[in-house]
């Protein structure tokens, strides 16, 4: 794997035939969307529309390096083995560090202040402070995941965050299950009585969360972009 990333790092050797294996640590075969990982390096595949793999299958990976140095092209993956470890998580202390870290499996702390639905994912919302972190959870449900003020460690894949023009505005986590979830101290039984939040700030807040505004409780729902 680490070949792999050195000389798509290189420049030189694009179009190069490539094989190697590695074990997934995040796939979702609706977006095409797959990480894998081996001995400290990690790369994105763009999942091929036959594969049938999930996190923690070691998987033998066939390609040849992208003309563009952007990973492989032809790809084809076979699962191996099941059930294998993940890797260990690399700590990230700092939100704005997870650019130097893209596509590894990593490990964040954060404050839950919201959980719901995000382009049809289980998602949750961190800060650290005043910076925001979104992280989708594959294969959970809404209600496993953590309540509203509780202080977490997630861990998943970081991951590029593009606009419409593929300019990079920051990112996220792709987390492969909630057991990747670690409450690390609960959150109020009363969501309400979280600090109350002013409307500027509501701009870094999904559309439908939960929050108390300006001392009144309320839903939510009008989308950051448009205000």
């Amino acid at each position: 794997m680490s070949e792999i990333v050195k000389a798509d790092n290189a420049g030189g050797t694009h179009g190069q035939p490539v094989r190697t294996t590695a074990v997934v640590t995040y796939s979702d075969p609706d977006w095409r969307v797959m990480f894998v990982q081996d001995q400290g390096s990690a790369i994105y595949i763009e999942m091929p529309p036959n594969a049938v793999v999930q996190s923690g299958d070691r998987v033998e990976i066939t390609g040849t390096l992208s003309s563009l140095a952007n990973g492989l092209d032809h790809v084809k993956v076979s699962a191996l083995t099941k059930n294998n470890a993940l890797p260990p998580p690399l700590q990230v202390t700092d939100y704005a560090a997870l650019p130097a870290f893209l596509s590894t499996f990593v490990v964040v702390e954060g404050t839950v202040r919201w959980t719901g639905m995000q382009n049809g994912r289980p998602a949750v919302q961190l800060f650290l402070g005043e910076k925001p972190m979104l992280a989708y959870v594959r294969q959970g449900l809404i209600s496993d995941l953590p309540p509203l003020g509780s202080k977490v460690s997630v861990a998943g894949v970081a991951a590029a965050d593009v606009d419409s023009n593929g300019q990079l505005r920051g990112t996220k986590l792709f987390s492969p299950s909630p057991q990747c979830i670690k409450i690390l101290k609960p959150g109020p039984s009363d969501p309400f009585a979280l600090p109350v939040k002013t409307l500027a700030e509501l701009k870094q807040i999904p559309a439908g969360a939960t929050w108390p505004v300006s001392g009144r409780a309320g839903v939510w729902t009008t989308p950051w972009r448009d205000l």
